[in-house]
């Protein structure tokens, strides 16, 4: 298995440990220098020990075809994805992988559930569109509950699914689902969501 190592930091010089496996070791192990400023786009937090590079409770993985990584620089980095607006995810298949720019309107408080005989905490958001829809938000894991989510800001996110409960839709995330804060995204043209 090849697999490359790195502790990465951000803007305040918070560290944690990122490893890219496989081809996305191969893909860019050349193209990532010490001292440099990337975007990482594609990633997953995981929770586990596992391969640690610095001290830090979660851990950066980097193991999917779709991985990107862009050098930073003056100019905005873009890139186009497909977004839903509700009420079309209203109609999707259950499993469905979406992508959605909504704002907050109401976080729970964390909640503690047991599912397949272990405990995970969930919290849930409701949030609405730019066409005032609105459907639920469910985040697992300790991940989010750290994620401060405010109401009124307008956020994208990218790889929720889908799903039903008492033939009611709601959104749930995924090992692959992050969230981005305006302003580092851009609408390009919010009518073009087929």
């Amino acid at each position: 298995i090849n697999a490359e190592y790195m502790g990465i930091s951000n803007e305040n010089q918070e560290k944690i440990s990122a490893t890219f496996w496989s081809l996305t070791a191969l893909k860019f192990y050349d193209k990532i220098n010490s001292g440099e400023e990337y975007f990482f786009f594609n990633g997953r937090v995981d929770e586990s020990t596992f391969f640690r590079y610095v001290d830090h409770k979660f851990c950066l993985q980097f193991d999917d075809e779709n991985i990107e990584v862009e050098k930073a620089s003056n100019k905005r980095i873009g890139f186009i994805i497909p977004i839903k607006p509700i009420s079309k995810i209203m109609h999707l298949e259950i499993g469905t992988s979406v992508n959605l720019v909504f704002q907050v309107l109401h976080v729970a408080d964390p909640k503690v559930l047991r599912v397949r005989g272990k405990l995970r905490p969930m919290t849930e958001v409701q949030i609405s569109d730019s066409f005032k829809d609105t459907i639920s938000l469910c985040l697992w894991g300790e991940k989010w509950t750290n994620f401060e989510l405010k109401q009124n800001k307008e956020y994208l996110i990218r790889n929720a699914i889908v799903k039903e409960y008492q033939e009611r839709r709601y959104l749930e995330d995924s090992y692959m689902t992050n969230i981005v804060e305006a302003p580092y995204f851009e609408i390009i043209d919010p009518q073009n969501n087929d």
